[in-house]
């Protein structure tokens, strides 16, 4: 039998723990949304963060307007700049500092600028060296080029025109003075002279652009002559001795005997000495003016060294036929020689070089050179001697020798 109670009530706002009850209507409807949370919003803020990098970064960056600035360099960008033409400029050499309308352009040659229409000084130049200009005009979308030659000249005389000098431009022959050099690159040059009874010497000079450097060349002389002292000693089972009364030889010729003290000319001289019929190598000393130099000669050594010798008699040497100068180092091999030379006293004084060539001979190394027939002096002679060097750093010589036509 069921009984029916009445329930308790219970107090208002509270809620059974057995139960539960649906959510107000006003629960139920969803919250807004944050506006940086909306699609929009963000792509907005990107679009943003890019247009300002973008707008910072073409107003910055440097471009071929010299003219412009941030803004109408960012302007441009979008096509608002305004009317341009470009100008491409070079020079012969390059690299010139380019300025436009007395405004540098922070740049060299060969370069790009763009310039508004009109009329426009364009300027070029080098420190210290000088400037150019030159004017271009153009309309909005032209393409021009300007290429401007900036090369200097050069005039050199020599300070007492009767003496004979000759000139080399940064290692170049250019005769003798006076010179007139054309066509230089602006800038500094180096400039070597030689000539008879003088010694080499240099000096710099600098070319502006498209001007002409002058320079006198002021020869450094030397005395005509200098001193040469020969003496020779001799070796045996008791030591070392002064060798007295041995015949010395100067440029081929019996000069007297050791010891000996002799004023020669300045200048190469070949220097040979003979005892009981026994020669030292011979020796070849260039001799400074205003020097003395001295040559010691040892006998009484066994040396295994063989001597520079000529093969044949070379007196005479025909204008009109191809002469060889030989020589030979018996027991020496093409191995053993490092280089060989003819070295010839031409006939403005200069003395010069002939490279030869070394071959295997029958009994040793050969060395051998075409001698050049531009060379003889207005008589028809020429002063020359033969030199050889080893892989050792062995030097051999032969004496001076006279030709003639």
């Amino acid at each position: 039998m069921l009984v029916a109670t009445a329930a308790t009530p219970m107090p208002p706002g509270t809620r059974s723990k057995l139960s539960s009850s649906w959510p107000a209507p006003e629960e139920l409807e969803p919250s807004e949304t944050p506006i940086w949370r909306k699609p929009w919003a963000i792509g907005l803020f990107i679009a943003v963060f890019v247009g300002v990098g973008w707008f910072v970064g073409h107003s910055q960056a440097p471009d071929n307007d010299v003219h412009g600035t941030p803004m109408s360099r960012a302007l441009r960008s979008v096509g608002l700049g305004g009317a341009r033409f470009s100008v491409t400029i070079d020079s012969d050499p390059p690299g010139a500092w380019i300025a436009i309308d007395g405004k540098d352009a922070a740049r060299r040659t060969p370069s790009t600028v763009e310039l508004p229409p009109g009329e426009h000084q364009v300027t070029l130049s080098m420190p210290d060296l000088g400037s150019v200009q030159v004017a271009v005009r153009g309309q909005n979308g032209q393409k021009l080029k300007v290429n401007e030659p900036l090369h200097g000249s050069l005039d050199v005389t020599a300070l007492d025109p009767s003496l004979p000098v000759k000139v080399s431009l940064d290692g170049q022959p250019q005769g003798w003075l006076p010179a007139h050099i054309a066509k230089l690159p602006p800038g500094l040059h180096e400039l070597q002279f030689n000539g008879p009874n003088m010694q080499p010497w240099a000096q710099q000079v600098s070319v502006p652009i498209r001007k002409t450097a002058t320079l006198v060349a002021r020869p450094m002389m030397s005395p005509a002559t200098g001193v040469v002292q020969v003496q020779a000693s001799m070796n045996d089972d008791n030591g070392t001795a002064p060798l007295n009364g041995a015949a010395v030889f100067i440029d081929g010729e019996m000069r007297g005997s050791t010891p000996l003290k002799l004023e020669l000319p300045r200048g190469p001289h070949s220097l040979r000495v003979m005892y009981q019929g026994e020669s030292a190598p011979v020796q070849v000393i260039d001799l400074p003016g205003g020097n003395q130099r001295f040559a010691s000669f040892q006998f009484g050594l066994d040396s295994d060294l063989p001597p520079l010798k000529l093969q044949g008699s070379y007196a005479m040497l025909p204008a009109k036929r191809v002469n060889t100068i030989s020589a030979t180092l018996d027991g020496l091999s093409v191995r053993d020689i490092r280089e060989s030379f003819l070295h010839i006293k031409a006939g403005d004084g200069l003395w010069r070089r002939v490279e030869m060539t070394v071959a295997n001979g029958p009994r040793g190394a050969v060395v051998s050179g075409v001698f050049p027939n531009n060379l003889f002096d207005a008589n028809g002679r020429v002063q020359w001697y033969v030199s050889a060097a080893t892989t050792q750093g062995d030097e051999f010589y032969t004496e001076m020798q006279r030709s003639s036509r």
